[in-house]
């Protein structure tokens, strides 16, 4: 009997570039205006992508969606989560304090099926203050009353950020 071939797992960037593609279609089914791959510079001169630039609506502010997906090819889930809790930070603290075109935005942190520990969600909330939201992709209901807080109020007003079990 022939062996089995190795199953090839996704690279990181594949697996980043997939929750990237669910928040698009989430954004296109809810007709969101949206920018993909969205560049800024801060007053340090750097230069960053954002994944989605969402202009501001009359009935709230504009807001920066960052996706972040973990765990799933990785050695380590806890050093993964950790890898993108860094990244998250070092990116999103420039958005909220060294850009003035993303300063006053509200900032969603998406994950995909592993969450952030609740440490790093305590964390990033106390550095990057208010309007900051770390929402998992099966929480559709709760991104679209952030984007869509017009048509979601009706329903519910958006529960505070969820920690993940350590």
């Amino acid at each position: 009997m022939a062996p089995r071939p190795a199953q090839t797992k996704p690279a990181s960037h594949q697996i980043g570039k997939d929750l990237e593609d669910q928040v698009e279609k989430l954004l296109q089914l809810w007709g969101v205006q949206y920018r993909r791959a969205h560049s800024i510079v801060t007053s340090f001169r750097s230069r960053f992508t954002i994944d989605f630039w969402l202009p501001a609506l009359r009935e709230r502010p504009p807001v920066v969606i960052e996706a972040k997906n973990f765990g799933v090819t990785a050695v380590s889930t806890a050093n993964s989560r950790g890898r993108k809790g860094q990244e998250a930070l070092y990116l999103l603290s420039h958005v909220r304090r060294h850009c003035t075109q993303t300063r006053g935005v509200r900032i969603i942190l998406m994950c995909g099926n592993e969450k952030f520990s609740g440490e790093q969600v305590a964390f990033l909330s106390a550095e990057l203050g208010p309007d900051f939201h770390v929402v998992a992709i099966d929480e559709s209901e709760r991104l679209r009353a952030l984007l869509l807080p017009d048509l979601s109020a009706q329903r519910q007003d958006s529960a505070p950020t969820p920690v993940a079990d350590v």
